[in-house]
């Protein structure tokens, strides 16, 4: 049997000059013999309660923010408004007509029972304070003179440390 240049000892043919091999034709499967494909069943979706809405989204937004927003048909979406301490629900039905539901945030102590408000800071009377002017009028001195007196006072205990010396000179009494 003659074998081309262009064919290798087993039969495969070599690419030519342009990277391209000649082509390879496998045999045909008769149609009979494949097997049918299995077509994928949809899976069942679990239920939802029908009391409790789908959420579209939970953002932080003020009233007229939560008006303005546009919810899909058979979806909700929460806005919680922390100034006003408000929680809104817009929910909008099958065929996109949307309403809107209006809650107050609370504060609840663990066991649901409401927790008690602060009691206020009492007022405080200011007359019975002392103001600058009247310390200052009591004779006692400010931070910054306290200052000035304390390193006066530390300079003088160092001359007394030092044997009363200054400049080198002993000093008489």
């Amino acid at each position: 049997m003659y074998q081309s240049p262009y064919q290798r000892s087993y039969g495969q043919p070599y690419p030519n000059n342009y990277g391209m091999s000649t082509p390879q034709y496998a045999p045909q499967i008769p149609m009979a013999t494949q097997q049918p494909q299995v077509q994928q069943q949809m899976q069942p979706q679990p239920q939802t309660q029908p009391n409790l809405p789908q959420i579209q989204e939970i953002r932080y937004a003020t009233e007229e923010e939560a008006k303005a927003f546009i919810v899909f048909p058979n979806l909700s979406a929460y806005f919680i408004d922390l100034p006003k301490n408000r929680l809104y629900v817009k929910s909008a039905n099958a065929s996109g007509i949307s309403s809107i539901d209006y809650f107050s945030l609370t504060a609840i102590n663990p066991d649901g029972s409401p927790i008690k408000p602060q009691e206020p800071v009492p007022q405080v009377n200011y007359d019975d304070f002392v103001t600058k002017e009247q310390i200052s009028s009591m004779g006692f001195v400010t931070n910054a003179q306290f200052e000035t007196l304390l390193q006066k006072l530390e300079n003088m205990q160092k001359q007394i440390n030092s044997g009363g010396r200054t400049n080198g000179t002993k000093q008489s009494n």
